[in-house]
């Protein structure tokens, strides 16, 4: 569990939605140290060969009806 800002976040529920990608082979979620917030929520994402998934493509399915944490995620491809 990671906790960034007061909220406790479940980093298999960022998992599961970043995998819904197109293109996205897999994904991990983890929390590392934030000054402010304690921690922060930060992704990595392995694309598919020849895939074209992108940091784009995953700041905009966390922000479609996520919580405010989203706001502070870091998404690598």
């Amino acid at each position: 569990m990671i906790i960034s800002g007061g909220y406790n976040v479940h980093p298999k529920e960022f998992e599961l939605e970043i995998d819904r990608i197109p293109d996205v082979l897999e994904s991990a979620v983890v929390g590392l140290p934030h000054p402010d917030f304690g921690q922060r929520v930060v992704a990595a994402a392995v694309p598919t060969a020849g895939g074209a998934a992108g940091e784009r493509d995953g700041v905009a399915v966390l922000k479609d009806g996520w919580f405010p944490t989203t706001c502070r995620t870091t998404i690598s491809a």
